[in-house]
């Protein structure tokens, strides 16, 4: 699984409105093929007074990359809703500034990421395959040492 932070601004709103409206697109977000769509452990709770830095901010979880695509077009048809609205979606140390790009910018970001989701999965099943091929010559020696007794 894979896990990406979806960071939402609107200007001049409180934290009541922010949360409101990141509370439904998490709802629209859940409609997708995503695991899962959560605020992130300490957020504060709608209307307490403190800091709200995270009331905007959604941890979505994916199994996979292929629904980021519709993850991003959901989010950016929700800074389409109204006057300064802005979103920034984050996988590690890549952004992916939603508000003010073109079709064919977001495209080419969209593409980079999954490629960059797509190569660390890669990395993960190759060492896998690796812990598993060191493993496998102690298997071996320890069969063939009971072959031996036997």
């Amino acid at each position: 699984m894979h896990a990406i932070l979806v960071d939402l601004l609107m200007a001049g709103a409180d934290d009541q409105e922010v949360y409101e409206a990141a509370s439904r697109l998490r709802a629209h977000l859940l409609e997708l093929s995503v695991d899962d769509v959560a605020f992130p452990a300490g957020r504060a709770p709608a209307g307490a007074k403190g800091d709200g830095s995270l009331i905007g901010t959604l941890v979505v979880t994916l199994a996979n990359s292929a629904v980021l695509v519709a993850v991003v077009q959901a989010v950016r048809e929700w800074t389409t809703r109204g006057a300064g609205r802005q979103a920034k979606i984050s996988d590690g140390d890549r952004s992916l500034e939603v508000t003010g790009l073109t079709a064919e910018q977001q495209r080419r970001i969209i593409d980079a990421m999954l490629l960059a989701m797509d190569a660390e999965t890669t990395r993960r099943a190759a060492e896998a395959l690796k812990d598993a091929a060191e493993a496998k010559p102690d298997a071996l020696e320890a069969g063939q040492e009971r072959d031996r007794r036997g």
